[in-house]
């Protein structure tokens, strides 16, 4: 209620404005709108960062034997899994890119930035059978889960996607509609995680045949 009376007052005052002839109407109420959408990201990120568990700090070793534990459930070659983490969040478990709108929004979480609330999840429901409203941003801050979850998803764009388009998915659902081999809208992405993967070791064009073109 405070925060529409707040609204409310900005755009009547943008009105007043507007009619002394220093804004434009429509200007005016946009940039008291986004004024007060600015406010509440704000206040939303300090109050998710103050709720971040504390993470204890895994050496390289123990970060592998977590991707090679989900590489044994998904398929996904664990140096893939890492090469994107490396990418997305150069392999912090505490990392969070704050998306909010002023209607809801999503938090990327974690080692593989996961997004919660998280639609592909659902792949083997690390949002049905596990809590996720008001749950899983904090679950997914822990390491194991979120290389799982981001290990689920990025079997599952490979599997529709194939090589490299599934990667490409991974990171924006619009590159389904690419070409399977690109270009795609985040190439600059799947071009880091693929120079990530070979400096690891990992062999490309094993990618390559393992996933083909996907489904799609």
């Amino acid at each position: 209620m405070k925060d529409a009376i707040i609204v409310g007052g900005l755009i009547v005052a943008a009105w007043a404005l507007q009619q002394l002839g220093f804004l434009n109407a429509s200007g005016a109420v946009r940039q008291a709108v986004d004024s007060m959408r600015g406010a509440d990201q704000a206040r939303a990120l300090a109050e998710l960062r103050a709720s971040v568990p504390v993470v204890p700090d895994l050496g390289a070793g123990e970060l592998r034997e977590l991707y090679i534990a989900a590489e044994r459930d998904t398929g996904v070659p664990w140096r893939l899994l890492r090469a994107v983490a490396m990418r997305e969040s150069n392999e912090d478990p505490q990392a969070i890119n704050f998306e909010r709108d002023g209607v809801g929004g999503r938090d990327s979480i974690g080692l593989m930035q996961v997004l919660c609330p998280q639609p592909l999840v659902a792949v083997r429901g690390w949002c049905g059978d596990r809590p996720c409203q008001g749950g899983c941003d904090r679950l997914f801050f822990d390491p194991a889960y979120n290389i799982g979850a981001g290990a689920d998803i990025l079997a599952d764009t490979l599997r529709r996607g194939g090589f490299p388009r599934g990667i490409a998915m991974y990171n924006a659902a619009s590159a389904k509609s690419a070409p399977p081999t690109g270009p795609f809208p985040n190439q600059d992405y799947v071009n880091d995680v693929i120079n990530n993967f070979r400096a690891l070791g990992g062999d490309v064009d094993e990618l390559r045949r393992r996933y083909g073109d996907g489904v799609l």
